[in-house]
């Protein structure tokens, strides 16, 4: 139900004392089921909401006249969705107090019923479970065999193996998509780059070209001033100039 529930009648009805009626846990367990918290533990929270006057242990699966006579109870609030009833007095817990027209309709909390709090939890049984491991829990405690133990370790390294890799992926993602915003600017720029390389390419074959034009020409001084020009120095000078 939740604190919303509780706040709503007190909040709709001014001067209203409110009492609310908590089954025990051999009801609940035969009508509804394991309970996450006990009985006792059940009672304690309702008696801690500050909108609640009165807390009733023991209450009865389906109200009866018996029952609204013994506490005087004016009216009973819950939704209005039909609660099955399980132990097969009616075919809903509060048939009888709408027939009676002493039943108000409250608002339903989503989200915070018994059944979705017990999903949340079996949704992440084994992370809860390797938590408790770590904080010092034995797997008695928790009912976890040494195999079970094993295999849900495994099991969460491969879960964070995924993550890494997810993580991994969806950051090579942005960087394509930060590429493809820039691509035009780099491709322009790429360009340019290239435009300067083959300019540096063309002034180093000019320079190559003078230079060894220039080397030609003093070579060719060389042997016809020099007639005793050692063959081997020529060669030397060949050989240099073609590395």
């Amino acid at each position: 139900m939740g604190a919303p529930f509780f706040a709503f009648t007190p909040n709709r009805f001014p001067n209203t004392y409110l009492l609310v009626g908590c089954c025990n846990d051999e009801t609940t367990h035969k009508y509804k089921g394991k309970t996450v918290m006990t009985e006792a533990e059940r009672y304690e929270s309702l008696r801690h909401c500050r909108w609640v006057d009165e807390v009733i242990p023991d209450a009865p699966w389906v109200i009866n006249q018996e029952f609204l006579d013994a506490y005087n109870i004016d009216y009973v609030a819950h939704d209005s969705l039909p609660y099955a009833d399980a132990s097969g007095a009616a075919n809903d817990v509060y048939e009888f107090v709408k027939a009676a027209g002493k039943f108000k309709e409250t608002q339903r909390t989503e989200g915070i019923s018994t059944s979705d709090i017990i999903m949340r939890i079996i949704k992440d049984y084994n992370q809860y479970v390797i938590r408790n491991l770590d904080r010092g829990y034995s797997r008695k405690d928790l009912g976890v065999s040494f195999v079970k133990e094993k295999r849900l370790r495994v099991n969460m390294r491969l879960k964070k193996l995924r993550e890494k890799v997810k993580e991994h992926q969806e950051r090579v993602g942005e960087k394509i998509q930060t590429v493809a915003m820039h691509r035009n600017e780099w491709v322009g720029n790429a360009d340019r780059w290239v435009a300067g390389c083959n300019e540096l390419v063309e002034n180093a074959d000019r320079w190559l070209a003078g230079f060894l034009e220039v080397f030609e020409e003093g070579f060719h001084k060389m042997r016809t001033n020099s007639r005793t020009f050692d063959e081997a120095t020529i060669k030397g000078f060949c050989i240099f100039a073609g590395t």
